[in-house]
């Protein structure tokens, strides 16, 4: 089994949701360029260690190509700055624009990476579990929509099958008859969309109607069982908090403190508009770095802590 996930595994639910949920807010908070240039590696570092080297350049992919998006698209939207890179007629390329893209595409990308990351050591089932003691009626609601959503979209698949196979025939019918009426074939394909559209419309009617009455028969299935009858929810305390939990959940805490005063410190000291600042190498950087690369350095240290326990 992959070694950062064990760790996350033996963690406390609490400490890694704290941890890598610090994690995703820093990232989409963090407009400057390098402070988004280290997230987005912190997450790239995380993303090879949770699945693998060939996961993490699949997202580059991906993430590559919004990155440079962004980057060429904002100096249309916004042509601010001071510095002009290239000019073409009337509209100037701005340097200060053209980074200011591509630092919000690295957030985005990053934001996104640490989301995945998040949900791969702890899943949304696992996060439900967790919040039906406070939010009981919200964890019902999602846990329903995750079951029934899937059964929708099947219906709706099967359905659609059903009217295609049915509908055949009568396809063929149509086609041959609006190839022998040529003068016609305008009417005809008019015809044939509107039969179109008024098929899907009662396929979905059908299929909405037939979701309302699955989840009608499992609420009230849920209501027998004695949902809601008593105030507060009981259940078994399976996840307890010991010495090894506590620590990593107060060192984490610890660190993603620092690392928001350091990351609030560059980012205050930084402008895009109309002038940007030259990089200087700060201390500030420092609490970004090590807060990124926190959950290679969990691992390592867990891996090595298990190896010594056993």
């Amino acid at each position: 089994m992959n070694p950062a996930r064990t760790s996350f595994s033996r963690l406390h639910p609490l400490a890694t949701v704290v941890l890598f949920g610090c994690e995703v807010v820093l990232a989409a908070f963090s407009f400057q360029p390098l402070c988004a240039l280290i997230a987005f590696l912190g997450a790239q570092l995380c993303t090879i260690q949770l699945f693998d080297t060939k996961h993490a350049a699949k997202q580059l992919v991906w993430y590559a190509p919004i990155i440079i998006l962004m980057a060429v698209i904002n100096p249309f939207f916004s042509a601010s700055g001071s510095t002009i890179l290239y000019s073409f007629g009337h509209t100037q390329l701005y340097v200060e624009s053209l980074l200011y893209g591509a630092t919000s595409g690295l957030v985005l990308v990053s934001t996104l990476s640490w989301l995945e990351c998040l949900f791969a050591v702890v899943s949304p089932l696992e996060m439900l579990q967790r919040s039906s003691v406070r939010f009981p009626g919200l964890q019902l609601v999602l846990s329903l929509s995750v079951q029934l959503m899937p059964q929708l979209l099947s219906d709706l698949s099967t359905a659609r099958q059903i009217q295609s196979a049915n509908t055949a025939a009568r396809r063929c019918d149509s086609a041959a008859r609006a190839y022998r009426q040529s003068n016609v074939l305008g009417q005809s394909r008019l015809l044939s969309a509107r039969k179109t559209i008024a098929q899907s419309a009662t396929t979905i009617n059908a299929v909405s109607m037939s979701s309302l009455e699955k989840s009608m028969s499992t609420f009230q299935s849920i209501v027998s069982r004695g949902w809601g009858m008593a105030g507060h929810r009981s259940r078994w305390n399976t996840e307890v908090l010991d010495a090894y939990d506590t620590v990593a959940l107060l060192v984490f805490v610890f660190l993603s403190v620092i690392a928001a005063v350091c990351l609030y410190m560059l980012v205050q000291a930084w402008q895009f508009y109309p002038t940007m600042p030259e990089f200087q190498v700060s201390f500030w950087y420092l609490g970004v770095v090590l807060f990124t690369i926190l959950p290679a350095i969990f691992v390592r240290i867990d891996t090595v802590l298990w190896e010594q326990s056993v």
